[in-house]
């Protein structure tokens, strides 16, 4: 069976390197972005089963973003990295169908620990 394919969209390229080295240990496919155009080009080349998404992306529109995944994709699991943790933000990405929300700094192995969860449950 092919593993699952994680596409990660972090413009940070110590973190953004950081979360595909992980996922690759644990056997995800996992490929990293850190524009949109090359997130995009990422989605466009092939099936994901998970999206992990900086909330904050300098110059971009991250919620557009989510908005097109979930209009393109709508049983894609989109998880959003934020360092902004209010109830406000959080809650205004799962109004957008948002599967998952982890407050920056995470521990990387709580990221894995969303994705495997995630993935099991598909």
């Amino acid at each position: 069976m092919p593993s699952s394919r994680v596409l990660v969209l972090e413009d940070n390229s110590a973190i953004l390197d950081a979360i595909v080295e992980a996922l690759l240990r644990r056997k995800y496919d996992a490929a990293g972005a850190a524009t949109f155009e090359a997130f995009r080009a990422l989605v466009d080349a092939g099936a994901a089963d998970l999206a992990l998404i900086d909330r904050h992306i300098a110059g971009a529109d991250s919620v557009a973003l989510i908005q097109e995944l979930r209009r393109r994709f709508p049983e894609l699991p989109v998880v959003v990295m934020s360092s902004e943790a209010t109830p406000e933000a959080v809650a205004a990405c799962l109004r957008m169908g948002v599967k998952g929300y982890l407050a920056k700094p995470f521990e990387l192995s709580a990221l894995v620990q969303t994705v495997e969860s995630l993935l099991r449950g598909r």
